[in-house]
């Protein structure tokens, strides 16, 4: 629709009736509304470009992440939890190389999750938890509801294509896992889903305090600087600051049902693997890394 505006714009007010369809003129007007010049019809959507872009053997970066959350999924505990904490290190090295060295990259935006009139407070949380991790940036955006007929917020991640890819991938794993640890943890008792909130409130925090555990083990012991710096990219805040030139900050407090279930749900998390895959075949199935 933006795209079509454009067309609109450059030729009934910026003066493009006689250049070429997608020409200088219509390419300005595209950057005034935060259009893409390239969408039509047949253009994929952003998350359908993210998904089928198959990681090619080229690509050693992804590569060597895909083998690592492969390992990640092994009995032996261990062995699980170095291979999730060396791909983190992986992916944080990848991305301050490409901060420092001021590497060409492009940057993406897609949903994550689904527009709701009303999100849980989990939704909240698991959010920040991708953002502070994940080497994404995500802002809550007004979205059409469709099934309610009325305009909800959704989460939108952005970033370069590897990050938001291994975000989504992350955020669709914890949701998946928060939901099968909180049927094993309801078996034979009633609880309100607001229990549920502070279960999965638990899980998240429990699992936030296992990578910042993670992170001060790396620093402790690392010697290059590029392993000890907070990772800030100021091309992908320039583009946000771009794409949403109007972004506030709300934060609020709010108490938790049963402090004990929140307790439980830390001592899951901080047992919590990101591992790569739960199943091909399942109608539920996650998407895979490459697939």
């Amino acid at each position: 629709m933006l795209h079509e505006m454009a067309h609109q714009l450059a030729s009934e007010v910026l003066g493009g009736v006689d250049e070429p369809e997608h020409g200088p003129i219509f390419r300005n007007a595209c950057h005034l509304l935060r259009a893409n010049p390239k969408a039509s019809g047949r253009y994929q959507t952003l998350h359908e470009q993210i998904q089928q872009n198959v990681v090619s053997s080229e690509d050693k970066i992804m590569v060597r992440i895909q083998k690592l959350m492969a390992l990640a999924g092994s009995q032996n505990q261990n062995e699980a939890e170095a291979a999730m904490a060396k791909a983190r290190q992986l992916i944080r090295k990848y991305n301050i190389k490409a901060v420092q060295t001021n590497a060409d990259r492009s940057y993406k935006s897609i949903f994550l999750g689904s527009p709701m009139l009303r999100h849980f407070r989990e939704d909240y949380y698991l959010a920040n938890l991708i953002i502070d991790y994940y080497f994404v940036k995500g802002v809550w955006i007004s979205a059409y509801v469709l099934f309610k007929a009325k305009m909800g917020r959704v989460l939108e991640i952005s970033g370069i294509d590897k990050n938001v890819k291994i975000a989504e991938y992350i955020y669709e794993f914890i949701k998946y896992f928060i939901d099968r640890k909180w049927e094993e943890y309801t078996i034979g008792v009633s609880y309100s889903r607001y229990h549920k909130t502070d279960f999965a409130i638990g899980i998240i925090e429990g699992f936030r305090q296992k990578l910042k555990d993670q992170d001060q083990r790396n620093n402790r012991v690392t010697v290059k600087n590029w392993e000890v710096v907070a990772v800030e990219d100021p091309n992908l805040t320039q583009y946000i600051n771009y794409k949403y030139p109007s972004v506030k900050t709300v934060s609020k407090r709010t108490g938790h049902r049963s402090h004990q279930i929140v307790a439980d749900g830390m001592i899951i998390g901080r047992n919590l693997i990101i591992s790569k895959g739960i199943s091909e075949s399942s109608q539920d199935a996650l998407y895979l890394l490459g697939k």
